[in-house]
């Protein structure tokens, strides 16, 4: 908003000017006539007021006057889960990072320089100026939003059982997300309560102790006001059985052994025979295969599950925003200007060739079930003159299949099809 410019900085300029006259009596006749009126006007407004500079917006909604319900509640609500999209969504996802950190995959994509970050991650070689500072910031503006929404949450108008599940969903988001700063900094500040501008540089690391204790008793908190299970039209929040098996890793990273297995039995049940029976409904697929099926989302082996949309009709302009909805990791792990030429070739749009798979883990899952679910064989392909691909950065021939989208997949929207997968 503009500020109104004050009345009394457009008088000196006047006077200023009466000066500039041609020096004879009848223009200073003038010239006094028109400084008394200045003057005059200076006297009768005094200085300009507090008031007329103070112009309500309009249009805009203030935090002073915001949660003043319940949707305003569920609204601050969604902008916690928002970040959830750190996960998969965006260039500096966490999915295709930590996988080329992993024994699994190379950084791959178009050269040894296409993203500092994935590069350090694959050749271990990341520093300060090289890891993504969005892993930082992305991470700590969850946790700025859900300590704002647990000051505010207390004095909204609204169901109390209602208010109590928001407020356990708050913390849980705050504990996954202050578990990824601990993981991957292990000295981090422990925020709990909103900051002002002037406070951020006097904060000090915690121990990760203190950070790990403070997961843990959020994720305790929430799980006695999540509901055991989440219908269909609220698929993506938080469940109780999903705090619970969070909590049962945030145990297995610091070795308290016997509690995660505590943790996890109640979250995956008792194994009568031969299929676990989980009191939240978890349960393993038939078909490992159909969990890589887009229209499967929220399936009984989902536990916590990031979601995307395709009718976000984001654009280029919004690439590393942080407000493109779609999955990156898709287009990131497709190969490079992809051909199909025979029926056994898969429809697929042309990628970046992210995440190429090692030949180690080839010869280590090429006999295994999942095998075709999980490794798009490419070299087979070309080699039988299925299909055709231009190599990118340390290609081996073997993609990411259960992240590679299909023709079908892409959206029919207004948006970049690319940054659309859902």
């Amino acid at each position: 908003m503009q500020t109104p410019m004050k009345i009394c900085e457009f008088l000196p300029i006047a006077i200023g000017r009466t000066i500039k006259i041609k020096n004879n009596l009848h223009m200073k006749t003038k010239n006094v006539r028109f400084l008394f009126i200045a003057v005059a006007m200076i006297i009768t407004m005094g200085s300009c007021t507090k008031d007329f500079l103070d112009v309500p917006p309009k249009g805009t909604t203030l935090e002073a006057v915001y949660y003043k319900d319940q949707s305003q509640a569920l609204a601050g609500l969604v902008a916690v889960y928002d970040v959830m999209r750190k996960n998969s969504g965006g260039f500096e996802n966490m999915i295709t990072m930590m996988n080329a950190g992993s024994d699994d995959h190379f950084a791959g994509g178009g050269g040894a320089t296409d993203g500092a970050g994935i590069q350090g991650f694959s050749n271990y070689t990341l520093s300060p100026t090289t890891i993504p500072a969005s892993f930082w910031n992305d991470h700590y503006q969850g946790v700025f939003r859900a300590n704002f929404l647990l000051t505010k949450l207390p004095d909204v108008p609204m169901d109390e059982a209602l208010k109590a599940r928001y407020v356990a969903e708050t913390k849980a988001l705050r504990a996954n997300y202050y578990f990824n700063l601990v993981r991957m900094f292990k000295n981090v500040p422990l925020i709990l309560v909103p900051l002002a501008t002037s406070e951020f540089n006097s904060v000090l690391q915690a121990t990760p102790q203190a950070v790990y204790e403070q997961i843990e008793l959020d994720l305790q908190a929430a799980m006695a006001d999540l509901p055991n299970t989440v219908p269909a039209e609220e698929a993506g929040r938080f469940s109780k059985g999903a705090a619970q098996a969070l909590l049962g890793k945030v145990y297995l990273y610091q070795n308290k052994n016997t509690q995660a297995a505590t943790e996890r039995a109640a979250v995956n049940g008792t194994n009568p025979g031969t299929v676990f029976t989980s009191q939240y409904g978890f349960k393993l697929l038939d078909n490992y295969n159909d969990l890589w099926i887009v229209t499967n989302k929220f399936n009984t082996e989902s536990i916590l599950e990031v979601a995307h949309t395709n009718a976000s009709s984001s654009g280029w302009g919004n690439w590393g925003s942080g407000s493109d909805e779609g999955n990156s990791v898709n287009v990131m792990v497709g190969p490079r200007t992809y051909t199909k030429i025979g029926e056994s070739a898969p429809d697929l749009p042309s990628g970046w060739s992210f995440n190429v798979i090692t030949q180690e883990f080839y010869d280590v899952i090429k006999t295994d079930p999942r095998f075709s679910a999980t490794v798009l064989d490419l070299k087979a392909l070309v080699a039988a003159g299925e299909a055709s691909y231009i190599g990118g950065y340390q290609d081996t021939g073997y993609f990411l299949n259960k992240f590679i989208p299909r023709k079908s997949d892409e959206t029919t929207g207004t948006g970049e099809p690319v940054l659309n997968y859902n």
